[in-house]
């Protein structure tokens, strides 16, 4: 999901949710926090008030925009507070375990005499492949 992708859900989710509101507009989005993406979102209200906000976008496109600071705060520490294993399972590190893995099993298989060029060229290709996930995944 890239950073103009949210601005355009996070924009969308707020017109819905707050149709008197004018000129909403998403001025920062932080890409792969806690597990998904914050967006902060500037508007002004039916009173003619500046209004912002933060909100979190998970993954998959779903947007969460939080009543109040104290729930905001509340849901980050729940982030926060996540266990090591639940961390390791996040898109960007399981992708650079699997890069990691991958360099290293070409390495291995090189060095062996009697492995065939073909197999080793088609695992070059899957490392290329993983190495432009893993670097790609954090586009801002």
């Amino acid at each position: 999901m890239t950073t103009t992708e949210i601005r355009d859900i996070v924009t969308a989710e707020y017109t819905k949710r707050y149709p008197h509101w004018t000129g909403i507009h998403v001025t920062e989005v932080v890409m792969d926090t806690f597990g998904g993406h914050l967006a902060v979102t500037r508007a002004k209200t039916e009173t003619g008030v500046d209004n912002e906000e933060v909100c979190f976008v998970y993954p998959e496109g779903s947007v969460r925009i939080f009543y109040s600071t104290e729930e905001l705060a509340r849901f980050l520490e729940q982030k926060a507070k996540t266990s090591t294993l639940e961390r390791m399972f996040t898109r960007p590190v399981l992708s650079g375990v699997i890069f990691a893995f991958l360099l290293v099993a070409v390495f291995i298989v090189g060095f062996q005499t009697n492995f065939r060029a073909e197999a080793l060229s088609i695992l070059g290709s899957v490392v290329g492949v993983a190495a432009g996930f893993f670097f790609g995944s954090g586009q801002k």
